[in-house]
């Protein structure tokens, strides 16, 4: 890490929608953080910040073209002990900012989605190199994937503070609650996504549920992908389907899973889906969901009429939509010998926007504040902070997280 660094937090792509939402917290929360807000456009950047009453001490910064890599960029990130990086699409923009970050020994933050055609490079191009500058890396730290590792984590940690020590063979989650809107941003980084993947590559990444996690021991439990159209899901006594964050999100968990393996032990299966209200719309939205992946996947024609009549970057759902919106998982682990946790996070608002702006604020802050005790590399949330994020997602009333254990 720098000594003495200008600012605590930078954020690149300030002017990008979710952005603006993490500005806001940020500036509201926690009045006394160094930020530097970092576009293309010092301009339009200006306009956002009157906009939205940002305090005049927090400072502009003009970053060059992110789709190639520059010194210009290197001496951009390392003014800052973190860089929280929401210049989308990922696939584009992503892996030069981290890779600066990772020179210059500075912590790095995403909300990436984009497992196939961004993550994945990032673990395989970042990770030595990470672990020798001691930078920290956790990517999707929004929607994608933080509710589900958190939860799944909650449950998990429950139960070895419970005493309840046994392999744990199973672990589920299922997605509530309302989401109304999507912005152009959003639209633009699958699009992208999809765009910069073979459909071959990415029926690879999608078949092997560790595709994220490190090299397997020989010892680690071989899981394949195993969803399946519809899904009754016990606990909540609710039918589920598996949904467009579903793969990104489940490989996350498992990465977790491979980097604190004695937590979660070697036998560790999971599953996640999106909650239905009956029989018929889990079939519904099953079958629309295996339709338009594959036609996302093989057809570029498909993809290019739905760019044509997505929103515009940096639109996305009115604040009314926003705060009529909730987020619940209920999460589900059980052991070998029958003990089960169940965990149920709830949040207030858009997961994807209002709720990811303040979920990955509090992951770059507790990054800035050097609360993580772990050597540089690429982590998940769960994996380099764990309780503490917990802790300080509550404090602001977005998040509630219970947990009970079954014995």
């Amino acid at each position: 890490m720098n000594d003495a660094p200008e600012f605590d937090i930078i954020i690149i792509g300030a002017t990008g929608y979710t952005a603006q939402l993490a500005i806001k917290h940020l500036t509201t929360h926690h009045k006394q953080l160094k930020l530097g807000l970092g576009a293309r456009s010092l301009t339009k950047l200006d306009d956002m910040k009157h906009k939205l009453d940002v305090p005049s001490h927090v400072q502009s910064i003009s970053i060059p073209d992110l789709s190639v890599y520059s010194i210009e960029l290197e001496n951009i990130v390392k003014r800052s002990k973190v860089v929280l990086s929401m210049a989308g699409p990922y696939a584009l923009y992503g892996l030069s900012v981290a890779t600066a970050c990772v020179k210059m020994g500075v912590h790095f933050v995403d909300i990436n989605g984009e497992g196939p055609s961004y993550y994945i490079n990032l673990v395989k191009q970042l990770s030595y190199k990470a672990a020798q500058t001691n930078s920290i890396l956790i990517p999707s730290t929004g929607l994608d994937s933080l509710p589900s590792d958190m939860a799944v984590y909650k449950s998990v940690q429950t139960l070895r503070d419970n005493g309840v020590y046994a392999d744990i063979n199973y672990s589920h989650n299922s997605f509530g609650g309302l989401i109304k809107g999507f912005s152009g941003g959003t639209i633009s980084s699958l699009l992208t996504m999809f765009d910069k993947t073979s459909y071959a590559h990415m029926k690879s990444f999608n078949d092997d549920v560790w595709s994220l996690a490190p090299e397997a021991p020989s010892d680690r439990a071989s899981v394949q992908n195993g969803e399946k159209l519809i899904y009754y899901d016990n606990t909540v006594q609710k039918w589920g389907t598996p949904w467009l964050l579903g793969p990104h999100n489940v490989r996350v968990v498992y990465r977790s899973a491979a980097l604190l393996p004695q937590l979660y032990s070697k036998t560790f299966k999971y599953t996640e889906t999106l909650s239905s209200t009956s029989f018929l719309q889990a079939l519904i939205r099953g079958v629309l969901m295996a339709i338009g992946g594959f036609l996302f996947a093989a057809f570029p024609w498909f993809r290019w009429a739905l760019s044509k009549v997505a929103p515009n970057s940096g639109s996305g759902p009115t604040p009314e939509q926003d705060a009529a919106c909730r987020l619940v998982v209920n999460n589900t682990t059980k052991t070998v010998d029958g003990h089960i946790a169940h965990t149920t996070v709830t949040g207030k608002g858009h997961a994807g926007y209002s709720l990811t702006g303040v979920m990955c604020s509090e992951v770059a802050l507790l990054l800035a504040k050097n609360t993580t005790n772990k050597q540089g590399g690429v982590y998940t949330p769960a994996s380099a902070l764990g309780t503490s994020l917990i802790e300080e997602l509550e404090k602001y009333g977005e998040f509630k997280f219970t947990t009970k254990v079954i014995n």
